[in-house]
């Protein structure tokens, strides 16, 4: 990440809705698949850790985050959080079939070797072991706000099933998420492209700083719609893309 962004980024990330909306994601998608308590997990490119204390917190006794970024454990390490490290996602150090489960965050897309990622997340991962994969979604999409964040690409639904097919993973389920914040999203960034006197309007990341009443109407928004998620509906269309991907038994 940009330093000035992964700053703020850290800073705010607890009470942010879109970082709760993603955590409660993950969450509810562990609850349906009926990944145990005791299960081993590891989240790639945690970040400041805030889903490893949330899995703690809910009982799962067994999690462990890596980083590639030195400020992402630092994050961690201020606010107490155990188990994060220094870590790359493409080599991760760990042992052949460690984990139960892996969960990748917005992380895919800032790896410039899509498919060494996958293949070192599938070794990582037991047989019938499942890797949780979330990318922001569609290439119109792309903005300011992806090269702050340092971002390779943005996939399609299709484009995911793609990547993750090719990289030897039985497919579970994929669909995208944050419908909510779709249009808004696609009229600020076609905004941002309008000329204006031949010059670009600038734009910055769009983790903005929310006022408190905007931040709690958007996050209730999200959590609804993992609701529906949970629930089995898939939404048409969002600002990003998930994947349930299990490494086959016979691997």
């Amino acid at each position: 990440m940009d330093p000035a962004y992964e700053k703020k980024y850290y800073r705010i990330e607890r009470s942010h809705a879109w970082s709760v909306g993603r955590r409660d994601l993950v969450l509810s998608m562990l609850s349906r698949l009926g990944v145990p308590r005791d299960a081993q997990i590891l989240d790639v490119g945690c970040g400041g850790g805030l889903l490893v204390e949330q899995l703690t917190a809910e009982g799962f006794r067994d999690v462990r985050g890596v980083d590639a970024a030195p400020g992402a454990v630092d994050a961690a390490r201020r606010q107490g959080i155990d188990g994060v490290s220094l870590g790359d996602g493409c080599a991760t150090g760990f042992d052949d079939a460690t984990f139960d489960v892996v969960i990748a965050s917005d992380v895919l897309e800032h790896i410039l070797d899509e498919g060494r990622a996958l293949h070192e997340w599938q070794r990582i991962v037991r047989p019938g072991g499942l890797v949780l994969v979330y990318v922001p979604a569609f290439s119109f999409l792309w903005s300011e706000h992806d090269v702050v964040n340092r971002h390779f690409r943005r996939y399609s639904r299709s484009q995911l099933q793609s990547v993750v097919l090719g990289a030897g993973f039985a497919l579970e389920r994929i669909g995208y998420w944050n419908t909510a914040l779709f249009t808004p999203t696609l009229l600020v960034r076609m905004a941002a492209r309008v000329r204006v006197k031949g010059r670009a309007l600038e734009q910055g990341d769009d983790f903005l700083e929310l006022n408190p009443l905007t931040n709690a109407v958007v996050k209730g928004l999200l959590l609804a719609e993992n609701g529906l998620i949970s629930a089995g509906v898939d939404p048409p269309i969002g600002v990003s893309v998930y994947a349930v991907c299990r490494r086959p038994t016979d691997a």
